[in-house]
């Protein structure tokens, strides 16, 4: 288990503090990513700048397994809590609305470290000569849509239960400190069955480079998106792609990339198709991946049961879910 904490003191700026196994004999802890050294059970550590930090658990956790109190750890600065991702809100990252001001400890932004379990869709692209990678996971206990940009939190979006769409603008950074603008549409397909993603930059349409069915898609080139600062910030595409292994970005889960993707794919660069889809199956011609659902008779709407990378494997999780 990894804990990042972003925050900010005044006087000496920005801070990153990484500890994984938090809470156990294997725990290490590195501020800017500097190791820091530590005993077995050290909870407090002093910073270069003699800021105090704690880290503290949730005592009425103690009963529980430590599997369940591991994600339950908050971080106090010079005993003042860091600022916490919301998991309340609607929309929003931030749960500190409701906080007088200095009560709490600023974070400047939040690690998306943890959310790759639930990662649906990737998106890469260049912009200045950087490759940037978009991150959509969707927590479908929570509702949850999470989306990262090079491993950093951006947004999230809380959805009802019947509702179908979502919708988040968010700001890429490039050179000089110009920024470019990045729109991501989660909707469902009523005549497909079927979640869909698309992500923009400026005025390019970004495809998904990676899918939880299908896993990485090495044939897909990422685009490069160029700013036209003097055209009031305007995006315009380049014609020339770009390798995607140029730049790697730093993320635990480099593994799930790896994993090849071509093994159901033709010559042509495209996923053999049946004649006839089973019942429950539709594809995603984009992601190139298929998708099961099922209708639910008592709230009649379509359930998503997952995406997988044959048509077989998708039918036999619809069948599994009829059975039940």
């Amino acid at each position: 288990m990894v804990r990042v904490w972003k925050y900010l003191v005044p006087g000496s700026g920005e801070h990153t503090l990484e500890v994984r196994n938090i809470g156990s004999r294997k725990q290490t802890v590195s501020l800017d990513g500097e190791r820091l050294e530590s005993q077995d059970g050290q909870i407090v550590f002093v910073a270069a700048d003699r800021t105090v930090l704690r880290l503290k658990q949730d005592c009425k956790l103690s009963s529980l397994l430590p599997s369940a109190r591991q994600g339950k750890w908050t971080l106090l600065v010079n005993e003042q809590p860091m600022e916490e991702l919301s998991c309340a809100s609607r929309n929003g990252l931030r749960s500190s609305q409701h906080l007088p001001d200095g009560s709490y400890t600023i974070a400047t932004g939040f690690s998306s470290v943890g959310i790759t379990k639930h990662a649906c869709r990737k998106f890469r692209f260049e912009a200045a000569g950087r490759l940037h990678e978009v991150v959509v996971a969707h927590q479908a206990s929570e509702r949850l849509w999470l989306i990262s940009l090079d491993d950093e939190l951006v947004d999230q979006e809380r959805h009802g239960i019947l509702e179908m769409t979502g919708n988040t603008d968010f700001d890429v950074p490039v050179a000089s400190g110009e920024r470019l603008r990045a729109c991501l549409r989660m909707f469902w397909s009523l005549t497909e069955f079927r979640w869909c993603c698309s992500l923009t930059v400026g005025s390019v349409a970004v495809p998904p480079s990676w899918s939880r069915g299908r896993g990485r898609m090495r044939k897909v080139k990422a685009p490069e998106v160029v700013a036209d600062y003097a055209a009031s910030n305007s995006a315009i595409i380049s014609s020339s792609p770009s390798g995607d292994d140029k730049h790697h970005t730093h993320d635990e889960d480099r593994a799930e990339d790896s994993d090849d993707d071509d093994d159901n794919v033709d010559d042509n660069g495209s996923i053999p198709l049946p004649d006839i889809l089973p019942q429950g199956v539709s594809f995603d011609r984009e992601a190139g991946v298929f998708q099961a659902t099922i209708k639910d008779p008592n709230t009649n709407r379509f359930l998503f049961l997952g995406e997988f990378a044959t048509a077989e494997d998708a039918h036999c999780k619809y069948v599994e879910a009829c059975q039940r």
